[in-house]
């Protein structure tokens, strides 16, 4: 029902009846009716998004980021469907290993309270998304502030990002030698890759956000730089869409359908399912935990006080500290790099020669194969510097193996993608 108020228009609302939802970004349960509404003004129109109530969380929109729980709930505007994919698990099934019944139960989610809800609602079409962000450019929220109170506020010039913070800018600069497309392929890990310093995507990320108090989500000027950011390049897309004689507006309803179809299909695959359940896993187990991992450093501490003749303490601490950072940083990127494999196009792609273009599904299940790869190596020194906990770290073990077969199965040509940069030579 049109109202002329954005909250009540707005295709992302939550539903006139509260129902329990999940929030797939902080992982929250809780009522629809507490889903916020965030408004902004633009050009003298109130504009504006539903958000998590959760503080800190960007999770967005119902049926975008935040789902029902329940596989009965029916959306009465038809928006929404919930498939049901437990059916599709079987012939995945490895019947000849029968090592580890619960990691089996782990991994294909059957256990008792452990409903795959969030990965079974068909998500509404990505164009919605940028029609979100268009109609709310440079907004800026504020934590903290009521359901009532929470707004948006433009963005005044202060905030306004360097030049150096444009990619098409920056590929302009003699001094710099790039390697092409060696950021869609990587792990993000930053701080340990040895090409930082010839990756657009870092240069950009660095001059756009020089502070890392400008990086914190909570932090308002993040949102004044971010706003900024996504309305530039909104613009720059909407000019080659009309160079190009592209209609961004134009929305094929079966098109919409067939992606919504595919999200679907890739959210409920056992790899999403599996890899989604060994994240929250694997970060329930070091959130629980934390005392297990101080009385570990509290015994490096120790031996390293009696210097025992062929200990080696510090080499310990190094090599555990390592292990639980790759473990936490691999965990939900896995994920969300099978996902992105799952949901990529089958078609193939030519160039301008008529040369195929790599699959873009291999180099995404590439890269979560070696997040797979490297966390199997760190739970390995887990097994033997944590001896009280080796029971759980050998199903996390066994779960990952399982993963990784069926990844490799599923996409028998990812190992060979040549990576840009890291796979291929990376030039002088």
């Amino acid at each position: 029902m049109t109202t002329g108020h954005p909250q009540d228009d707005d295709p992302f609302g939550p539903p006139e009846q509260p129902t329990q939802v999940h929030c797939l970004h902080c992982d929250r349960d809780y009522m629809s009716d507490l889903i916020q509404w965030c408004e902004d003004v633009v050009d003298g129109q109130v504009s504006g998004f539903w958000r998590c109530p959760t503080p800190g969380c960007d999770g967005a929109g119902f049926g975008f980021d935040i789902f029902p729980t329940d596989p009965d709930w029916v959306d009465p505007t038809g928006r929404l469907q919930y498939i049901d994919a437990d059916e599709d698990d079987d012939e995945f099934d490895d019947d000849s290993d029968e090592d580890s019944e619960d990691a089996d139960d782990a991994e294909t989610g059957d256990e008792e309270g452990e409903p795959f809800a969030d990965s079974a609602w068909a998500q509404p079409a990505d164009g919605k998304v940028m029609d979100y962000m268009a109609r709310h450019p440079g907004a800026v929220f504020e934590p903290g502030a009521g359901a009532a109170g929470k707004r948006a506020k433009q963005t005044g010039q202060d905030d306004e990002p360097p030049p150096e913070a444009d990619p098409f800018v920056m590929a302009e600069r003699a001094d710099k030698d790039y390697i092409e497309g060696i950021f869609n392929y990587c792990d993000r890990w930053c701080e340990r890759c040895p090409f930082t310093a010839r990756c657009l995507l870092y240069d950009t990320s660095e001059a756009a956000f020089p502070d890392k108090a400008d990086r914190d989500i909570n932090n308002e000027r993040f949102w004044k730089r971010f706003g900024k950011l996504m309305t530039r390049a909104i613009g720059k897309l909407r000019e080659e869409a009309e160079r190009r004689g592209i209609d961004l507006d134009d929305v094929d309803p079966e098109a919409v359908g067939e992606e919504r179809k595919r999200e679907a299909e890739a959210k409920g695959h056992p790899l999403a399912r599996s890899s989604f359940r060994y994240a929250m896993d694997a970060k329930e187990w070091f959130e629980a935990g934390q005392t297990l991992i101080e009385q570990y450093r509290q015994e490096l501490i120790r031996s390293a006080e009696m210097e025992l003749p062929g200990d080696d303490p510090r080499g310990r601490a190094v090599r555990a500290g390592d292990a639980f950072e790759v473990i936490q940083w691999h965990m939900f990127q896995i994920h969300v790099k099978l996902r992105r494999a799952l949901h990529g196009d089958d078609e193939e792609l030519l160039d301008d020669d008529g040369v195929p273009y790599p699959s873009d599904r291999d180099g995404s299940a590439k890269v979560a194969l070696i997040g797979i790869d490297r966390s199997l190596a760190a739970w390995g020194v887990l097994y033997e510097e944590l001896p009280e906990a080796s029971d759980q770290v050998l199903d996390f073990l066994v779960r990952l193996h399982r993963l990784r077969k069926l990844a490799e199965e599923t996409f028998p040509n990812a190992r060979g993608f040549v990576r840009p940069g890291f796979d291929a030579p990376a030039g002088p």
